[in-house]
């Protein structure tokens, strides 16, 4: 005896299958008869007729190609054959009940059928109302003898006891209905559920019973209708779903009213000019409300009213001419809030290993700081670099210098170069036990690619030109998009809830949270006590913890990944500040170089000028911080020259935007030409300005704008390198230095640089990115032309 290789499915004559060949391509099948270990099945297409064995029909329902339908095709619309196929998982609370309801009178009528009884006498039966007295209340002998109860003399038959469907299960229905519409109502208001759910009416109120009040499916139906519901039901071999209601297509979907309205264009359909009033008022920027609108046809065309009494008619259209939500959101609120309202976010995968991605972003500090003299300074920003891979932080830098490119260099260099953690160790001169580090923070090397967000500064020149010097890609990403780089916003958030939240000073997250706190007077935490914080929470708190996100240790991961695949490490940290420095094109004039108003001048000019001729446009780098000094970097020089400034008494140490800044005072005080005293006369009278309103007792608020003034916003987090990141300034009795004569140069066959020998080659600006700044400060030339 041979045993069957696949179990034979259940399936009846004038049921449907759909089966999908390999290339794809569907094709319906109507079941014909049993056939030997299988089924034959008829083409609905073409009407040929094949065999299909268990074996068969179970491979291809291993593969996700056979899909059986339990209908007639052509006795079950296309409707009702999507709601056959809806899993019952998906289904409304609602809806399940619906069905639950139908299917206990369908079962009640298909357990009764053939028992001697008609199936309009089941149906009767099944559709008693519910009452305290069991559902027989109310009907007189006629409809007894109807329902097969009693006989023509009233005499009750024996055996036809038995409950209606709605008496036996209207108190459970209406228990569950209850229960429904306490979520659908919690939903809607946006309220949690009550602890208890209210109590239902009693049984002996009069309104139990009151089934006028009752949705649709818990009033007792027609018997006729339970009949439609069977038949339905039997039609499909028993399928729950058929017995889905399907509301969404019922009803009058064309239009009621045709007439036509005198407009300014001529006689136009009354619709149409529904429709052009909504593209005016409501789809558009304005955003009036459909009421608002509907308010200003009538008062434009009082005839309206003879066709419409309210405002519902607007709104169905409204729907039918935008059926997508993205389409209304766009054209009342613009492109990018209706993507963003309907953006559905993909994740990205994590790089394989450490510094292949990084994350650089500012932040403001929520706490309030002083100075050392106890003065308020204000809220210090933030700049921070991390790693993808391994949720490192890579760099840092904290200051008052507002969210710009010398922000983003002293975190760069803080990160590109190794970080000197021993003033924090014991055995240092400066230890102190109290401020004492644990771990190590080994990141450092180039990174392959930094995300942005597009902030000037990282879209600016100078950072072009340290992604074209080190080979990294700076990325920016859309606009207003913090989602993208969600990594480092995260981290944000914990900095601020590990960090501040302890401490007094704190601002909160709004001035709604802040209440009547007054965070300036309450303040007590230092800018050096604030670095230190941030320092030991990053170095002995974050990196050896475990990261939710990460499902493992930043620190540990990190050293995982550093062994599989080497950190491409930084260039020679002697030359830290002149590849990541502000960057400039500049030529040599009579009196030296001009970078931003100040002049750098030195005994290399007149060589250098000598061998490419004046109007020559060199490279040049600036450390912002520091304007005693710039690079130049000659066409094919190794390294680059160190130029010095004019009067080192006033640049050296001295930042940029202070220098700038006090030259920009002095012509306005005292002309356009001004000494060098005037200038440093202007500098003292600022910063002495800006000593008393530091130290001022009487002033409300901080002064962030004095402390990026006075304070060395350009000092690292930690030393790199050996560099602290400050410059000493000059004393003010420092003597000028003596302008330089002129030097006498001959003409050589081959004009060849001095320059002193170099350790490691420092990677010099590839010629083509001359170019492209070229082409940007012509472009640039070109529309202020077109513009003025």
């Amino acid at each position: 005896m041979s045993l069957p290789e696949a179990s034979p499915l259940r399936w009846n004559p004038g049921e449907h299958v759909e089966i999908i060949d390999e290339g794809g391509a569907k094709t319906l099948w109507s079941v014909q008869e049993r056939a030997d270990r299988g089924w034959k099945l008829k083409e609905t297409a073409t009407g040929k007729v094949l065999p299909f064995s268990d074996v068969m029909i179970e491979l291809l329902g291993f593969d996700s190609r056979l899909h059986h339908y339990p209908a007639n095709a052509a006795l079950v619309s296309e409707r009702q054959m999507d709601l056959m196929v809806t899993p019952r998982a998906f289904w409304p609370a609602r809806v399940e009940l619906v069905v639950d309801v139908k299917l206990a009178y369908c079962r009640f009528v298909d357990e009764r059928l053939g028992k001697g009884r008609t199936k309009e006498e089941i149906c009767r039966a099944a559709v008693v109302p519910a009452s305290r007295e069991g559902g027989t209340t109310g009907i007189d002998q006629a409809d007894q003898a109807s329902l097969g109860r009693v006989g023509d003399d009233g005499v009750p038959i024996e055996g036809a006891t038995e409950r209606s469907v709605h008496s036996a299960n209207y108190r459970g229905w209406r228990k569950r209905l209850r229960k429904i519409e306490i979520v659908e109502d919690a939903k809607r208001t946006s309220r949690a559920l009550p602890e208890t759910a209210p109590e239902d009416p009693d049984e002996d109120d009069d309104t139990y019973y009151d089934f006028k009040k009752m949705p649709w499916f818990l009033r007792p139906p027609h018997w006729r209708t339970v009949s439609d519901w069977h038949e339905l039901w039997l039609r499909t071999n028993r399928s729950e779903g058929i017995l889905q209601p399907d509301d969404k297509h019922k009803g009058n979907r064309t239009k009621r009213v045709h007439a036509l309205v005198t407009t300014k264009e001529g006689a136009q359909d009354i619709y149409e000019v529904m429709g052009e009033f909504l593209g005016k008022l409501n789809v558009n920027k304005k955003r009036v409300s459909v009421g608002q609108v509907w308010d200003a046809i009538k008062l434009q065309h009082p005839e309206f009213e003879s066709y419409f009494t309210t405002a519902k008619p607007l709104g169905r259209l409204l729907e039918k001419l935008y059926p997508e939500s993205y389409e209304r959101q766009k054209r009342q609120y613009g492109a990018w809030t209706a993507k963003n309202n309907h953006r559905v976010s993909q994740a990205h995968p994590d790089p394989e290993y450490v510094m292949d991605e990084v994350e650089i972003d500012h932040c403001l500090a929520d706490i309030i700081v002083r100075d050392e003299n106890g003065d308020i300074l204000g809220r210090p920003w933030i700049t921070v670099v991390l790693d993808r891979c391994s949720r490192m932080i890579v760099g840092m830098h904290v200051s008052f210098e507002v969210p710009g490119y010398a922000a983003v260099q002293r975190c760069l260099m803080h990160a590109f170069w190794p970080k000197d953690l021993r003033r924090w160790k014991p055995g240092h001169p400066e230890f102190d036990p109290e401020r004492e580090l644990l771990h190590t923070w080994p990141c450092h090397g180039i990174p392959e690619v930094i995300y942005t967000d597009r902030g000037k500064e990282f879209l600016s020149i100078p950072l072009d030109r340290v992604g074209w010097s080190l080979r990294i890609r700076i990325l920016p990403l859309p606009a207003r998009s913090p989602h993208l780089k969600g990594k480092i916003e995260r981290f944000f958030g914990t900095m601020h809830a590990k960090v501040y939240s302890y401490e007094e000073g704190k601002t909160f997250s709004s001035y709604v949270q802040r209440h009547e706190y007054d965070s300036y007077k309450e303040s007590k935490l230092t800018l050096r006590d604030l670095k230190w914080k941030l320092l030991k929470w990053v170095v002995d708190d974050y990196h050896p913890s475990l990261h939710d996100g990460l499902s493992g240790i930043p620190l540990v991961v990190w050293h995982e990944k550093a062994a599989q695949k080497f950190v491409q490490p930084a260039p020679d940290a002697r030359y830290k500040h002149s590849m990541l420095g502000k960057a400039y094109l500049v030529p040599i004039g009579r009196d030296g170089i001009s970078v931003e108003g100040l002049l750098f001048t030195g005994p290399q000019l007149q060589r250098l000028q000598n061998i490419h001729g004046p109007g020559h446009l060199y490279h040049a780098s600036a450390d912002p911080f520091d304007a005693g000094q710039i690079w130049l970097f000659p066409p094919g020089a190794r390294q680059p020259v160190v130029i010095p400034a004019k009067h080192p008494r006033l640049c050296v140490g001295v930042s940029f935007r202070h220098a700038v800044q006090a030259r920009r005072q002095a012509r306005k005080r005292y002309g356009r030409k001004v000494t060098p005293e005037q200038v440093a006369e202007l500098m003292l009278e600022s910063e002495r300005r800006a000593d008393e309103r530091l130290a001022g007792k009487k002033r409300k608020g901080g002064a962030a704008p004095e402390a990026r003034f006075r304070l060395a916003n350009g000092e690292f987090l930690t030393p790199v390198a050996g560099d602290s990141g400050v410059v000493a300034r000059l004393p003010d009795a420092a003597p000028e230095p003596e302008a330089p004569a002129a030097i006498e140069v001959r003409d050589p066959p081959t004009p060849q640089m001095e320059a002193p020998e170099i350790v490691q080659p420092v990677p010099n600006v590839a010629a083509d990115y001359k170019e492209t700044v070229m082409r940007r400060v012509r472009e640039k030339a070109a529309m202020r032309a077109s513009a003025s």
